[in-house]
């Protein structure tokens, strides 16, 4: 269930109860423990303890990918990343001037590749950035 609100066709039942599922606290057991602190604290410690370098490439790998590529037009070029999931953002920022000719953008995803397509003609230079959400 995405939303964690109290539905209407619910009861409003606490923490306990033996037989029924606890709607009044849900919403902030997303997010947190049962005792208040936030569940990324135990994430946020870790990456504390990283050097800048280490923090990058865990990063790097583990919520982001990133580099440059060329259009190569309807055909598309597929980019290999190690997201593992199709939950991310695709931004794509030409980087040469394609003089008019890109088209249209378009992409599609997966777990492991992005295809990068254009409608036009052009075959210019290109920046990526995908990041997980």
């Amino acid at each position: 269930m995405s939303d964690q609100r109290v539905q209407y066709s619910e009861e409003i039942v606490g923490a306990g109860h033996p037989t029924k599922l606890d709607t009044l606290n849900r919403r902030g057991d997303v997010e947190h423990n049962t005792d208040g602190t936030h569940k990324a604290a135990a994430l946020s410690t870790a990456l504390a303890a990283l050097t800048p370098v280490q923090f990058r490439e865990s990063m790097d790998s583990a919520c982001f990918s990133r580099g440059t590529s060329a259009f190569v037009g309807p055909a598309g070029v597929t980019i290999a990343h190690n997201l593992n999931t199709t939950d991310y953002h695709v931004i794509i920022e030409p980087s040469a001037s394609p003089g008019g000719l890109l088209g249209e953008i378009s992409y599609t995803k997966s777990a492991n590749t992005v295809v990068i397509y254009n409608s036009g003609a052009a075959v210019t230079a290109f920046a990526y950035l995908l990041i997980k959400y």
